[in-house]
């Protein structure tokens, strides 16, 4: 089963803030992050059943880096 990764607009500045930081320190590092982060991304809309850390929030680390992808896990509502 595939599943829908819709990214906050909250999460969406955070990203394009570590992409402009990585840039500024090595244009290469900043392309390694978003390779990373998409790899998240897939890894999430494959299987999105990780541990929960807090509440109802799961956290996945990137390897390389010091950054947490938080996921909340949406079950869509399938009606009567």
């Amino acid at each position: 089963m595939a599943f829908k990764v819709n990214l906050l607009l909250s999460a969406q500045k955070d990203l394009d803030k570590a992409l402009e930081y990585y840039y500024r320190i090595n244009p290469s590092l900043s392309k390694r992050y978003f390779e990373e982060f998409l790899q998240i991304k897939t890894i999430l809309e494959t299987n999105p059943y990780f541990e929960i850390k807090y509440g109802h929030i799961r956290t996945l680390k990137l390897s390389s880096f010091p950054y947490l992808v938080h996921s909340i896990l949406i079950k869509p509502f399938l009606g009567f």
